[in-house]
């Protein structure tokens, strides 16, 4: 279960993230390969890659484990642009992302550029992938925990003795 509450220095929903959490961002972004996509040109909506769903469409593939079939790359009309936002909050509501409710259904907000809202739902995604990776590494350990009790408590049906014996007569 997500509580929105536990991030509320870094995200406010009315005044947006703060320094910090954005500066997290764009370190997350760039640990996760995005650094030529956060280099490019956001002079235009075609070109941002923050405004055009092209970055939303590969984080959230990424967060998520899912293949965005029908990603405009370098989207050409407001269209393709409007299509690859969509497309990034469908996959949100279709997988049960636990974003915060004050971000669900802000596609708009998205494509006009609204800082406040990208940054929040970058970060948002962000936090999932961490609770997602602490949980992985949480099974892990768990799962190595049983194998070794496991693993103590089985007695070979062999003394030392029937094995000196079996490794003599070979």
């Amino acid at each position: 279960e997500h509580n929105e509450n536990n991030a509320t220095t870094i995200i406010n929903p009315g005044a947006g993230i703060s320094i910090e959490g954005e500066t997290q961002v764009f370190e997350w972004l760039k640990s996760l390969g995005f650094r030529a996509l956060l280099m490019r040109d956001r002079s235009s909506l075609f070109n941002d890659p923050f405004r055009n769903g092209t970055l939303l469409c590969h984080v959230i593939g990424r967060v998520e484990n899912e293949r965005m079939h029908s990603l405009y790359k370098d989207p050409k009309s407001i269209d393709e642009c409007r299509h690859n936002v969509y497309q990034a909050f469908q996959v949100l509501v279709r997988k049960q992302t636990p974003i915060p409710s004050y971000l669900k259904g802000k596609e708009e907000a998205v494509l006009r550029g609204d800082r406040s809202v990208i940054l929040a739902l970058l970060y948002s995604l962000m936090k999932i992938n961490e609770n997602k990776l602490d949980l992985n590494t949480s099974i892990l350990t768990n799962n190595e925990k049983m194998f070794k009790q496991e693993a103590s408590m089985y007695t070979p049906p062999y003394d030392d003795n029937d094995m000196e014996r079996v490794e003599n007569s070979l």
